[in-house]
């Protein structure tokens, strides 16, 4: 599934503290994200970088996703937002690269086997 699919959540950390976040696309610039459940104690600045975590079984940690734009603080809610710069330009991708994980069934099976403990 691509980034920029209304329904992709990354699991990303911010790079300087390893804080965990929620990077989504929102469906309106190619060029822009939201970086979500940023808790409030957490301060975060204009080129702070984001990447991913490593909690998800599509991407590995330590790939770079983006810089922060913009802070939003949310007074009245638990966490802060943020606006994400991709840094990749999804509009001149020419070529892309798919990857198969040759374990994947391998690991839902592992998985499955400790649900059932």
């Amino acid at each position: 599934m691509s980034t920029l699919h209304k329904s992709t959540r990354l699991s990303g950390k911010i790079q300087k503290n390893s804080q965990l976040v929620s990077v989504e696309w929102p469906g309106i610039s190619p060029r822009r994200g939201l970086v979500r459940e940023i808790p409030k104690h957490i301060r975060l600045y204009p080129g702070d970088t984001i990447i991913t975590s490593g909690n998800s079984e599509i991407y590995p940690e330590g790939i770079r996703i983006g810089t922060i734009e913009e802070v939003q603080e949310r007074p009245d809610e638990n966490f802060n937002t943020a606006t994400l710069t991709f840094l990749t330009d999804f509009n001149s991708l020419e070529f892309v690269q798919v990857v198969v994980d040759m374990f994947r069934k391998e690991k839902m099976e592992l998985k499955a086997s400790f649900k059932e403990l």
